[in-house]
Parts: structure tokens; sequence; C-alpha cells
């Protein structure tokens, strides 16, 4: 009788303990989600183009490299 209540307060502790490990892992996916979507936005929205004002006086724009030099 005795071990049968433990058994069952330990299946207990066992699940309670498992539903924080997925909610942990949803959390997780969450953030890498979020993170790839914003790489994939900031790739989708980038402009190579030649911008129209120099960053600084004296600055020259290199297509080849497609940034300032």
């Amino acid at each position: 009788k005795k071990k049968n209540r433990r058994d069952r307060r330990r299946r207990k502790q066992r699940g309670n303990a498992s539903g924080g490990r997925k909610a942990v892992r949803m959390f997780m996916g969450v953030i890498a989600l979020a993170i790839v979507l914003a790489v994939a936005a900031a790739v989708a929205f980038y402009d190579r183009s030649e911008p129209d004002d120099p960053p600084w006086p004296g600055a020259v724009w290199s297509a080849e490299h497609g940034h300032w030099h």
C-alpha cells in the first residue's frame, strides 16, 4: 500500500517534469523560428544597388563589392 502511493507520486512527478521540458522546447522553437524569419526578411529586403548619398565625404561606391570605399 505504501509502495503503491510512492509509485503513484513518482509517476506524477515525472509527468509534471516532462510537461515543463515540452514547454521549454516549444519556447526555444518559437525563438528559433523568429530568428530565421528575421534573417530571411533581412536578406529578402536588403538592397545592394548603389545608394544616392555617400556615408562620408569622399566615399566611392564599388559596384563589384557592393559597398562604399
